[in-house]
């Protein structure tokens, strides 16, 4: 059994880069202007949490752009008429560069599958900003990355917090002060093996400080997460 600190701590909260409508469609323009593709004639649908543009040129291209925090997926539906192919992680970024994505330093590289990459960066600290996430693309055999997923987010700070200390926390979870979806939304045993904090994205495009407990919830591995504040 580990211990819990019964100490206050002060972690900072962090602002995802949110868009509007209007500078989500700037964003989607100037990525299309990036690989020479004029976008001139986008067809728009938009929902209340994010746009899904298409581009009909010789080819059919398609992005979801989520306006909470930029992140983005990207097709080119040529895909359909390649395989997919290998490729090593330099000749990916000069790939990926072309579309003006940047690798943070500190990301991880890994082979998902055939012709397909992921970087992931776990909350790295860069003074006053905090990049957080993944970076997923698919290579073809025409040479070309023909799908991007995006969800490397640097977020800025806006000020540091007093958050709970992990006893406040741990009863709270002992109240049963927490969400969990189950049959009968009835949980038998819980047991904890590990307790961190973390971030969770709220509705606002704050990068809030919560506590993950890592536990067994009637035998199956688990993340509740609760608030720090």
């Amino acid at each position: 059994m580990f211990s819990l600190m019964n100490k206050k701590r002060t972690v900072p909260i962090y602002k995802a880069p949110s868009y509007t409508k209007a500078t989500a469609n700037d964003f989607v323009i100037a990525f299309f202007n990036k690989i020479n593709l004029d976008a001139a004639d986008l067809e728009v649908i938009y929902y209340q949490d994010e746009g899904v543009y298409w581009l009909r040129d010789e080819n059919t291209y398609n992005i979801w752009f989520h306006y909470l925090d930029g992140s983005y997926r990207y097709k080119d539906f040529s895909s359909f008429d390649e395989e997919l192919k290998d490729a090593d992680e330099e000749m990916l970024k000069e790939h990926v560069s072309k579309f003006g994505i940047e690798i943070p330093q500190a990301s991880s590289f890994q082979q998902v599958d055939t012709g397909t990459y992921e970087w992931t960066v776990d909350k790295e600290v860069r003074e006053n900003h905090l990049i957080d996430g993944f970076l997923t693309v698919k290579y073809y055999n025409d040479n070309t990355v023909k799908e991007i997923d995006n969800r490397f987010i640097t977020y800025d700070k806006v000020r540091d917090v007093q958050i709970k200390s992990e006893q406040q926390a741990y009863n709270d979870l002992t109240e049963g002060r927490f969400t969990y979806y189950s049959e009968n939304n009835n949980v038998k045993t819980l047991h904890i093996t590990k307790v961190e904090v973390t971030y969770h994205l709220d509705s606002k495009g704050f990068y809030q400080p919560v506590y993950a407990f890592h536990s067994i919830v009637d035998g199956l591995e688990t993340k509740i997460l609760l608030p720090g504040m």
